[in-house]
């Protein structure tokens, strides 16, 4: 039987090794390619463009957090860090417990320590608030509205069974209930 290995050159260090991932191009966790050599304010700012504009964002380069926020991050001591909480931290010294550190510019990549402040959950939150980035869309104006303002009111006088409801509305059980609850379409 074949061995599953295959020997390739370090791209970092030119020691040759094992692996059996097609992708590795390092030798270990150890070579410098992948231990993550220079101090963390060294590898932060690798990964950062810095635009000729004092008032733009710096882009993050390095890897990003999954999911829908964006956010830069990198290892430091063993532990992932975001990469705009440690850019305040080398700028601006620790963050205190219970803080946050928010951006001006509602980019999570961005670095530019112009762009960050301090505050609490509250504050972030409103702060998107006050910029419509958490524009919560009620009724007819949500894209995924089944009902009108009007069948909701028809909803909550017509007479007859829940399950009847649903199924000439085209919608839920659940949903006739806490509409007539005023659980759901509350604004109305």
């Amino acid at each position: 039987m074949p061995s599953p290995y295959t020997t390739k050159v370090c791209a970092h260090c030119g020691a040759p090794f094992q692996t059996r991932n097609a992708k590795t191009r390092h030798c270990s966790k150890r070579c410098g390619g992948i231990t993550r050599e220079g101090t963390p304010r060294e590898r932060l700012f690798t990964k950062i463009v810095q635009s000729p504009n004092p008032d733009a964002c710096w882009a993050w380069t390095g890897r990003v957090l999954p999911g829908p926020r964006g956010y830069g991050s990198l290892k430091v001591d063993g532990r992932e860090t975001l990469a705009h909480r440690l850019m305040w931290e080398l700028t601006n010294g620790p963050i205190p417990d219970g803080l946050c550190v928010c951006h001006r510019c509602d980019n999570p990549p961005c670095c530019n320590p112009d762009h960050l402040f301090l505050g609490t959950k509250k504050d972030n939150t409103l702060d998107a608030l006050e910029k419509g980035r958490l524009f919560n869309p009620k009724g007819e104006q949500n894209p995924n509205a089944k009902l009108t303002a009007d069948r909701v009111r028809e909803i909550r006088s017509a007479s007859g069974t829940i399950r009847e409801l649903a199924t000439r509305y085209g919608v839920s059980p659940a949903l006739i209930g806490f509409i007539r609850q005023r659980r759901a379409w509350r604004h109305i």
